[in-house]
């Protein structure tokens, strides 16, 4: 039979082969019961007759105590030997049935722990498969939803932002607004500074990111089971990206491109030549605005590089700590503290310059725009960057797709390892059981086997 290759078939697959193995189970336990019945049987009957031979050789004892002639004492030590060759055989006997019995009732212990815990994981197993019929219907619909209505919406977000087709015609216009409403030194420093704080958080999401493939990686050292665990939180986060994109993908795309036709409008918020007017002002105001704005850059360049570093020792400390023998690794991190510091440096320096002169040129031409076009340049931006970014739903697909794969595969290498586990573990038991019975009666046994008796 092939590997199930998706999380029902696995399910299936599980279910059948715990109500198989609990069969088997209850079966292995009405045999060691009926085995323990026939043995018992047999000890009875070796001990019953074992007595009767006993008393046997006592009579005839007796009665060699007291013969009348040595001729009448021939039969009765014929007669005496082979009683006492059957009382041996019938020990024998004895002993073999309490071994026998003994094993049967450490297997019937072993199945009946047995019966209990497939009884308990058939009810687990059941459940699972009634939970992942259902889980199976909505992600079916996810992946149908992200191959079909919505597969072009990632195309369509390009387009948009195309200004050589028709459908990036308010992209070109809006993008021509901005720029005609606002100096360019000003609009780069706006723009570059709103991307700053985007990559700030982009910069989180990536630690963050970074301590999870360590966790990871980690996990994955102890075995297969640990492997399966981390492959079904990569289902469940590309699960979770698919039913984000089929839900808000559309409306994101309608809010982004409402908001570029909104900006491409003059008609909405447009500037007054007194307020166009102070923005462009002649020099020398428009070159002591150039260099403010120029200065500022420079400042935001080193402070870029500040948290570079610091991204670099983040990521530094976890390589660290999941290696923590590793010497190089742990030099790494006091390397990266150094240049974190002199970044810093550099940064805080050239910050206290900026602020002690061109900050309140800079903080006076920003004032001289008002709300309204700054709500205008945010709302063009934001609509650039979800157009931009926009998901690609083949790939959502296939990431659901592959990783509900790579989950059963893992999961299955997982359960083979616990299977093999709990073999092992109950011959191990039943073993050590068989053990101890023949421990228990080895005095009798080798006592036995060196007179003969069997």
């Amino acid at each position: 039979m092939a590997d199930p290759t998706t999380i029902v078939q696995y399910a299936q697959q599980r279910s059948a082969k715990l109500s198989s193995a609990l069969a088997a189970a209850k079966l292995q336990l009405a045999d060691a019961v009926s085995t323990i019945g026939t043995e018992r049987a047999k000890l009875d009957a070796a001990t019953t007759d074992f007595a009767s031979l006993e008393e046997q050789i006592a009579a005839i004892r007796a009665k060699l105590s007291a013969i009348p002639t040595p001729a009448d004492g021939d039969l009765l030590l014929a007669q005496l030997e082979q009683a006492i060759i059957e009382s041996r055989a019938k020990r024998a006997a004895i002993t073999a049935a309490k071994t026998a019995m003994q094993a049967a009732q450490s297997v019937e212990t072993s199945a009946a722990a047995d019966v209990t815990s497939l009884t308990a994981e058939a009810a687990r197993a059941a459940a699972f498969l009634t939970q992942a019929e259902a889980a199976s219907v909505d992600r079916n619909k996810l992946t149908t939803d992200l191959d079909g209505p919505l597969s072009s919406l990632n195309a369509d977000a390009a387009k948009a932002l195309d200004e050589t087709k028709p459908a990036g015609a308010n992209f070109k216009k809006a993008k021509k607004r901005v720029g005609d409403d606002l100096p360019k030194p000003l609009l780069d420093r706006a723009l570059k500074r709103r991307e700053a704080a985007a990559e700030r958080i982009a910069k989180l999401t990536a630690a963050r990111q970074t301590a999870d493939a360590a966790v990871r990686k980690e996990r994955e050292k102890s075995g297969a089971i640990a492997l399966a665990a981390s492959s079904w939180v990569t289902l469940v986060r590309a699960e979770a990206a698919a039913r984000e994109f089929v839900n808000a993908g559309k409306s994101r795309f309608d809010q982004a491109t409402t908001k570029l036709a909104q900006v491409a409008d003059p008609t909405v918020a447009p500037l007054t030549p007194e307020q166009l007017g102070r923005l462009n002002a002649p020099d020398p105001l428009k070159t002591s605005r150039k260099d403010a704005a120029d200065e500022e850059k420079a400042v935001a360049a080193l402070h870029k590089t500040f948290e570079d570093k610091q991204k670099a020792l983040a990521d530094a400390i976890v390589a660290a700590k999941a290696e923590p023998d590793d010497a190089t690794k742990q030099t790494a991190v006091t390397t990266a503290e150094g240049e974190v510091a002199t970044a810093k440096q550099l940064f805080e320096t050239a910050l206290g310059t900026y602020r002690g002169g061109n900050e309140p040129i800079m903080n006076a031409w920003e004032a001289a725009v008002p709300d309204a076009t700054w709500r205008l340049l945010h709302d063009y931006a934001e609509a650039v960057d979800t157009l931009k970014n926009m998901p690609d739903p083949a790939v959502l697909s296939k990431d659901v797709k592959d990783a509900e794969k790579n989950f059963v595969a893992t999961q299955l290498v997982a359960d083979k390892s616990a299977n093999v586990l709990v073999d092992l573990t109950t011959e191990q038991r039943q073993r050590a059981a068989r053990e101890e019975s023949e421990l228990q009666n080895s005095a009798a046994n080798l006592f036995g086997a060196l007179r003969g008796d069997n």
